[in-house]
């Protein structure tokens, strides 16, 4: 979640700017974007997506990036069996796919896919010494590159049922939304952390309920509150239970 020294920053930011904080997550926005090719930016862009989508979208394709180095290899070796064969490029017009040890670059997408997911068919297969060494380095960097592409998109998942990407806007309708739920108008530490772990999908009503009971009933004396003295009350009763059970 975010710190509050975030959030009183980003409310500094929507009062000067009048913006809700949008300059301070633009900036934020800005140093992300700027760590990746533009061309990338800007395809994104024009495809409709939103300043928010467009971040998640360049978050998912960095943690692609293994996955797309394995692709790149995998074209690599194309070409090297395709040089070692005295075959055309798989990129000339003249490719002969035919030919026994030719690669064309369906083969060499088919052969990257099948090597991160570990399939292995082996009816693509490289047939030079080169080529097999290339291969028995690149299968267990595949699977750790797939691996890896798996745990960030959780990673990105978990962050998202979080809310660490929500705006400081974001937050104040969620605010409200607790508020206005709330019988006198005022959210507690408690409920305003209930609330947000029912979003999440961490808890449920039931369960809160159900540990909602557990409490009043270790409260026996009813402070609403659970001290020694519950403790003493409750080991008491214990005892006289186990006494008159025996």
């Amino acid at each position: 979640m975010i710190g509050e020294a975030k959030i009183a920053a980003q409310a500094v930011r929507a009062k000067n700017a009048g913006e809700g904080g949008g300059d301070g997550a633009q900036h934020g926005f800005t140093r992300r974007v700027a760590q990746f090719p533009h061309f990338v930016v800007v395809v994104l862009d024009r495809l409709g997506f939103t300043e928010k989508e467009l971040e998640r979208g360049i978050e998912i394709l960095k943690a692609f990036s293994p996955c797309i180095f394995i692709i790149f290899v995998s074209v690599c070796l194309c070409e090297y069996e395709n040089w070692v064969h005295h075959c055309n490029s798989s990129f000339g017009s003249e490719h002969l796919a035919s030919q026994d040890g030719c690669w064309t670059l369906i083969d060499a997408f088919y052969f990257s896919i099948i090597t991160l997911t570990t399939i292995g068919y082996g009816d693509v297969t490289p047939s030079s010494s080169v080529g097999r060494a290339v291969c028995a380095v690149l299968m267990p960097v595949a699977i750790f590159a797939l691996s890896l592409f798996m745990a960030q998109l959780h990673h990105l998942s978990e962050l998202d049922k979080m809310g660490a990407q929500k705006t400081l806007g974001e937050r104040l309708e969620e605010l409200q939304e607790v508020i206005d739920a709330d019988d006198d108008g005022t959210v507690s530490p408690t409920e305003y952390v209930i609330f947000n772990l029912k979003k999440m999908g961490k808890v449920d009503d039931d369960t809160v309920d159900l540990l909602m009971d557990q409490f009043d009933a270790l409260d026996a004396d009813g402070s609403g509150e659970l001290d020694r003295e519950d403790i003493k009350v409750l080991r008491e009763v214990a005892d006289q239970m186990a006494k008159y059970g025996a």
